[in-house]
């Protein structure tokens, strides 16, 4: 069907084992043209100088990715998304919990499974996003481990928590990205970042 001169006509002559290899075969090689429009990014829009770009480790990244999709090709199960985040907190502090996710940073209140109500906690969630805190006895706040919570409007989130007593730490600037980080009242860190 797909005609073409040897060595190539070998490759090219039926497309059934690629279809074979069913989805995690499709996944890999999704994963290597995103790879490589990275590295286009990187060189033209951040301006990558040429030598620096010489000096990506291109050998290895290849033999990754090729590694991969041939790992994924006849691979049973796959990662497809990050499902939530959980954060710990004290016993009792539900009603702290909820005033800062809901009442300042805007989150929903997502109602607990019955099996879960038990013990303590609670969860939030908006748009594809959603963080679980549970109790835990012997607590301690995460000071550096973080999620981070794309926002639009961070200027006006970031007054909404300074309002409300939760200071905005400015952090180091990255390119394309404005960042702050604020401590919920528990003083586990949060990472609130405008694409931009």
């Amino acid at each position: 069907m797909w005609a073409r001169s040897a060595p190539c006509g070998k490759r090219w002559a039926s497309r059934e084992s690629d279809n074979r290899r069913g989805s995690g075969y499709l996944i890999a090689e999704l994963f290597g043209l995103i790879f490589i429009l990275d590295v286009v990014y990187l060189a033209v829009f951040v301006g990558l100088e040429r030598r620096s770009f010489a000096a990506l480790p291109r050998p290895i990244l290849w033999r990754q990715i090729l590694a991969l999709r041939e790992q994924m090709a006849d691979s049973p199960w796959r990662l497809v998304a990050l499902d939530h985040v959980q954060l710990a907190m004290p016993p009792g502090g539900e009603a702290a919990a909820r005033a800062f996710y809901v009442g300042v940073l805007g989150l929903i209140e997502i109602p607990k499974p019955a099996e879960l109500e038990g013990r303590g906690g609670v969860w939030f969630g908006v748009e594809g996003v959603e963080l679980h805190l549970g109790v835990d006895p012997d607590f301690r706040p995460a000071r550096k481990a973080h999620p981070g919570l794309r926002v639009t409007g961070l200027p006006a989130l970031i007054a909404r928590c300074e309002a409300a007593g939760y200071p905005a730490l400015a952090e180091t600037a990255l390119p394309g990205r404005q960042r702050v980080h604020v401590a919920d009242p528990f003083g586990n860190r949060l990472e609130l970042l405008e694409i931009g």
